[in-house]
Parts: C-alpha cells; structure tokens; sequence
C-alpha cells in the first residue's frame, strides 16, 4: 500500500490507470479457438483469413491470442483438418474431438467454420433439412442437426458442466461453391436451418443451448465466383472479404467499458458518494451494448460498495453502483466488463478533508430573502455570499474546526433607502403603546441612532418619503443582523441549517414587499372649495381615502404651473400627520401617518391651491396607502359652485346616492349639450346626452350604470356638461 501512495505521488492519476490498465489487459487476453476443415486452414491462400482477422483485431489494441494444436508455431493456430465433417469434432471417437483442445487452452471465444464437406464427402449425409423436429429438445441427423449437436457439445465448457471459459461461440454460414453443386439448394437451405437454429437459441425454444451464447456470420451473402480458387475454397481475395465479415461480426461484441458520470467525486468518510458510479459498455462500433455483465471492486483504498458487486448494462450500456466513502487518501472503483477482451475501467474517489456551512439570510418579520450579504469567515479572508435565494455555502471548512461566522452588508446612505410612509404609522403605534417593538424592529426604528424610538424617528421616516432634509447623523440605510456573530462547533458533518435574521433601519416592513395589485384601498380628490379674490380664485382641494384600517398614505400631485400654484396644507385629519415637500415646480410629495386607523370614506388632508384658470386640474398620482402601492392616475376637476353668477348651473340630490339621482341645470340659450359621466381616473363611463336642448331649467337621471348597464361599485362621480362655450362640472358621491 505505501508503494502503492508513492507511485501516486509521483505519477499524474490518469497514466498510473492507464499502467494498470495495460498490465491488467495483458493477463486477460482473450483465446480465440477456430474450429473447422480445411477452408478454414487456408488451403488454397495460407493462412487464410486468419492473417488478415489477426490483423485487424492487433489494429482494435485489445490483447487476445489465437490457440489449438494446429500449427503451434505459427500465431494463427486453430484445430483444424481437411476433409473434416462436423460430427467428428463431437463424437467420442472421432480423431477430432475437439473437447481436449476446450480443457487444455481454455478458448473464451470459439468459431466453427466447416465446409461443405458433409454434403458430398460421406454419403450417409443428407444434404439439408431442419436441425430439429420436436421444436428444439432433439437434434435431427441433418447437417444442421450435427451443427446443433456440435453447438450443445461445446456449451458444455460455458455453462458450467465441463467448465465456463466459453463466453462466446460463432458459426458460420457456408460459402456457395463453384463446382458443380453450384446450382444445389442444399447449401442455401442448410444456411436458412443455421438461421432458424439461432433465432430459436436466442428464444430460449433449445433447453441444451443457453440464449446469448451463439452468435452467426453470414459467410454467404457477398461471396461472389470471383472469389473463388478452385470449386470449393477462396482465393486470397475471398478470404479477405472473410476475415472483414469476421471483424465485423467481432465489433459486435462489448469491446470497450468507459467510465462515465461525475468524475473525481467527493464525500466526507463513511458518507455514501452523492451520485452513483457510472461506466457505460459499448462495441466495437461506440455503439451501447445492453445486457452486458459487469463485476465491480475497489481494488485500491477503502471505499465501500453499498449496491451489488454486479449489474447488467442497460438499454444505453450504463451501469452504475453505490459507494461508500472510505479514510483513505483515494480509493478506485474498478468494473470489467468480458467481451471480445476483458475490458476495465476505473473511477477515483478522494474522501473530502473539509465541510460546508450554508444556510441563509431572511429579512425580519416577512420573510423575504436578503441577497448579498458577506458571510464572513472571522480570522481568515474566507469569504460567500447570499445569493438571490438568501442561500450561502462556505466551503472548504477543515473538520472539526470551530468557525465563527460574521454577517455583513453594505449600508446605503438615507437617500438610497426606498422607505415607506407605512414604517413611519408603526413607529407611531410603538410609541403610544398601541404596538410593542422586538429588539431586532427597536433597531429598525431607531432613525436618528440615539438608542429610543420615538416620534422624531417617524417624522424622520417622513421627511425621507417626501425628499426633505434629514440630519446627517442618522443611521437610515444601516444593516443589522441577529446574531450578529455565529459560532458553528466543530464537526466532522456538513452543516446546512444556519440561519440569519437582518433588518435595515428605517425599514421595518421591508419596502420590497409592497403590494402593488389587488389594493383594497381607493384615494381621489373631493369637491374643491371655491373663493374669489380680487384678482384670483384660491381652493381648497381635499383629498379622500376609502377603506378600513387606514394607517398612512403618501402621493404625488402634479399641475399646470402657467397660472395655477400650491399655497400649502389647509387641514389635516386629526390622530394624522402630515409632512410635505414642493420639490420642484408643478410637482408636490405629501406623506401623512397617524397611530389610530381610519376606517371608512374619509378626508385625509386638504390642499391650498391659487389660480387665475377658469377651470384649473390638478393630477394625483404614485400613491400608496399602508403597505400597497396604487397604480393610478386620478384627475381633480374642480367643479362649479353654486352662487358664483356662472351661466350654466349643476345641482344634483340625493348627493350621496344609492339608486339614482336627478341632476338639474339652467341653459340661457338653446344649445348643443354633452353630458357625461367621468371616474376619478378621468374615464368616461356613462355618456348621457349628446343633442340640442333649449333654453331654461332641465333635468336628467343618472342610475348608477356604466354604458353597457352594469352597476358601476361606490365611490366619487363627476358629471361634466359642455355646451360648446363651457364646461361645467358636479361632483357625485355613488353608495352601494
């Protein structure tokens, strides 16, 4: 062994296999015995086909030799003899037996090549007929009936009886012959009965001869006249075309075991290998040899086979077989595989000298993954990352070692933060008790990094949301985790449960889980109140949230600054705060949080506005309302108010409304009118009038349906009437 760990030090992994590999290839060449007359012999063009056959298969590299007492000086020996018939090479007391060739050489593969000579030599043989009348249990006393008894004779050296050596056997078809049997149909149908023999072996119909042992070569096909040196044996040209059938039919058998799958795998000692051990067997041709035997053993190190110590090849030549990892310093797993040659492969195993640490990272309170953070290995520059997941795994860590891990990601500063009103709600709640804060969400809150939560670090929160200045001490956009060291004991175990909880100050509901659909929360502008000014018209535009359990909200507003401008904020709910921040022209941010719910159609917060337009508008947009986030644009219309002397007056009650309600209006002159029924969107969902009306008072019905006559759900409805000189608008109130 310590010889053995020597040459492994000294030699790359893939020659020192490939050494044994060659070493073990030579003990295990195959014999190759062949059986049969004197066409076999190479009468006519010595040696036959032998020559070219040992050729090509020296040119496949695969150790074998031919054997048999026949010529034993030259390398194409055999056991053959002209004028030989078949029943020579199996009766006891024939001159030819050939069962002391099989005991003395132990042949692994064997090949029965005989002539035609039973058909003209010796009388007492009739030229053709079925081997077999009784569907395989008896021979019959034809030519094929001798090569079926032959064929049972030598199975005896394969299934045990006289041995079990004999792996493969071939016969052969006859070749036609030129003289005059040429035009007899005894060859012909002798080759069609060996044909039948075979397909009827390999269907398990002939009990004295095991399926999968014989195997045929077509000798017959392609022999041409052309071939021929006399009337009954080959030229050198025909013994050619012979010894490339025989290749052929040789390449058929599993030639060749690779080692497939993962190589090189790891596991910690005593654990199972994570995948199995995969080789894959294949012919000559790289074709999957399926059904093939295969024999597995460590013969290096000290890894344990956990599944059987064979397998058969399946439909893809893969055969695979569970290891246990062993302490040594590598362990191989070898599978042979027996075919034309014993062929082997192997494939290495190095038990692992480290574990792993992984685990993961979440974000408090929701659960959400937290992605690059730094898990440092404390005292070394060993360092992972989360992944997307919130997943990391150090590896490489020696066993039984303790390791402390530290968790670290990079602060933004404040104004990187995407904060969220709703954070600034519950740090309100915290305060005045309605909520109680964990340690981990104390720091969260902590904004201005004094160690309390307070109302400062809500308003904070809220000066963040609507872009104002904070003081530059504070500590939004910092990371903390829990713990904020880990120490993992040594083990001898990979270790995939650890676990972190972090939180970033200043957001304690993480701003990447808010909702962004299915908001049960509506905002839109109320009616304006109008006043006259000497030179202008200020209003006042509330804005109105529905829903329950309202916390906070924040939004954006936006208009037309040629003539129209924000003084301020005129109200606020009461229990609500309000911070707001006119970032530049046209553009206003308005964030509002409270620590009590509002439930319910409500105002929220009312803004000022000055303008010298007839009919000023002015868009709500980005709007969110706790934790969800509204995609919608809302247009506020300011509306007419009664009394101000205008031509064209709006008056509608009930107001709210459940059902329907009557809308009145005065037209000086007779006129084209349009009526129409808009959403807090904008959208047009009623048309009710498009024609000419005359002059005087008039009244229409709306009942609550949109064009197509469904219902339309409750919230806030304008009413806008053009008479082609103004347009006059009524604000409406829809109740289910």
């Amino acid at each position: 062994m310590q010889l053995m760990k020597r040459i492994v030090g000294q030699f790359p992994l893939v020659y020192l296999i490939l050494i044994i590999l060659a070493a073990t290839r030579l003990d295990a060449a195959h014999k190759i015995l062949f059986i049969g007359d004197s066409i076999t012999k190479g009468k006519e063009c010595e040696p036959g086909f032998r020559d070219d056959v040992h050729a090509h298969l020296s040119q496949l590299g695969f150790p074998f030799q031919f054997v048999g007492s026949e010529e034993e000086a030259s390398i194409y020996r055999g056991f053959f003899f002209s004028g030989a018939i078949t029943p020579e090479f199996y009766e006891n007391s024939g001159a030819y037996n050939v069962a002391g060739e099989m005991d003395e050489w132990k042949p692994d593969i064997v090949v029965v090549h005989l002539g035609s000579n039973d058909f003209w030599l010796y009388n007492q043989y009739i030229k053709g007929g079925p081997y077999t009348t009784d569907g395989g249990l008896t021979f019959t006393d034809q030519v094929s009936g001798h090569l079926a008894k032959l064929t049972a004779y030598l199975a005896q050296w394969h299934d045990g009886r006289r041995g079990t050596h004999l792996e493969t056997l071939f016969l052969c078809q006859i070749i036609p012959k030129t003289w005059r049997h040429m035009g007899d149909a005894g060859i012909p149908l002798l080759n069609s009965d060996l044909e039948t023999m075979v397909q009827d072996i390999e269907a398990g119909r002939v009990p004295a001869i095991p399926p999968g042992l014989v195997r045929l070569v077509d000798q017959f096909t392609g022999f041409t006249s052309d071939m021929f040196a006399d009337d009954n044996h080959p030229n050198c040209y025909g013994y050619r075309h012979m010894a490339e059938v025989f290749l052929e039919a040789f390449k058929t058998l599993p030639l060749y075991i690779m080692a497939s799958g993962v190589a090189g795998q790891q596991a910690l000692p005593g654990d199972p290998v994570p995948d199995p051990v995969l080789f894959r067997v294949t012919d000559g041709f790289g074709n999957p040899a399926a059904g093939v035997p295969v024999q597995f053993d460590v013969p290096f190190g000290d890894a344990v086979l956990l599944s059987s110590d064979s397998a058969l090849s399946d439909s893809n030549g893969t055969v695979q077989v569970s290891v246990g990892m062993g302490w040594a310093d590598s362990s191989w797993i070898r599978a042979r595989a027996s075919g034309l040659v014993d062929s082997i492969a192997v494939q290495t195993l190095l038990p692992r000298d480290h574990i792993y640490l992984a685990g993961s990272v979440q974000y408090l309170g929701n659960g959400l993954p937290v992605a690059d953070v730094k898990m440092q290995w404390h005292g070394t520059d060993s360092e992972v990352f989360t992944d997307q997941a919130g997943h990391f795994k150090l590896d490489g860590v020696p066993l039984n070692q303790t390791v402390t891990l530290v968790p670290e990601k990079e602060d933004l500063s404040p104004q990187a933060v995407d904060v969220d009103i709703y954070d600034a709600s519950l740090i309100a709640r915290h305060v005045v008790g309605l909520d109680v804060f964990g340690p981990s969400q104390m720091q969260a809150a902590d904004m201005d990094g004094d160690g309390e939560t307070t109302m400062m670090d809500a308003a904070l929160v809220a000066r963040l949301v609507v872009g104002l200045e904070i003081p530059e001490n504070t500590a939004i956009g910092s990371w903390n985790f829990w713990p904020d060291e880990l120490v993992c004991a040594s083990s001898a175990d990979d270790v995939d449960t650890l676990s972190f909880t972090g939180v970033r100050t200043g957001d304690i509901v993480a701003s990447w889980d808010i909702q962004n659909d299915a908001s049960p929360y509506q905002v839109c502008f109320g009616s304006p109140v109008l006043a006259k000014t000497v030179a202008q018209e200020t209003f006042d535009m509330p804005v109105y949230v529905a829903g329950d359990g309202v916390l906070s909200s924040a939004f954006h507003v936006h208009w037309d600054t040629a003539r129209t401008s924000f003084t301020g904020v005129a109200a606020v709910r009461e229990g609500f705060h309000a911070e707001w921040n006119q970032d530049s022209a046209g553009h206003l941010n308005v964030a509002v949080y409270g620590a009590e719910p509002a439930s319910g159609y409500m105002e929220l917060v009312t803004l000022s506005f000055i303008t010298e337009n007839e009919f000023p508008q002015v868009w709500l947009d980005q709007v969110s309302v706790n934790q969800y986030h509204i995609v919608q644009e809302t247009a506020g219309i300011t509306e007419q108010a009664e009394g101000t002397g205008r031509e064209t007056v709006l008056k509608n009650y009930p107001n709210p409304f459940n059902g329907k309600t009557a809308v009145d209006f005065t037209l000086e002159t007779a006129t084209w009118v349009t009526i129409q029924i808009v959403n807090v969107l904008g959208q047009q969902v009623r048309l009710i009038s498009d024609r000419e009306w005359s002059a005087g008072p008039h009244q229409v019905i709306w009942d609550g349906r949109n064009q197509q006559g469904a219902d339309l759900p409750s919230g806030i409805y304008f009413m806008v009437l053009e008479n082609g000189q103004r347009t006059t608008i009524k604000r409406m109130q829809l109740l289910r």
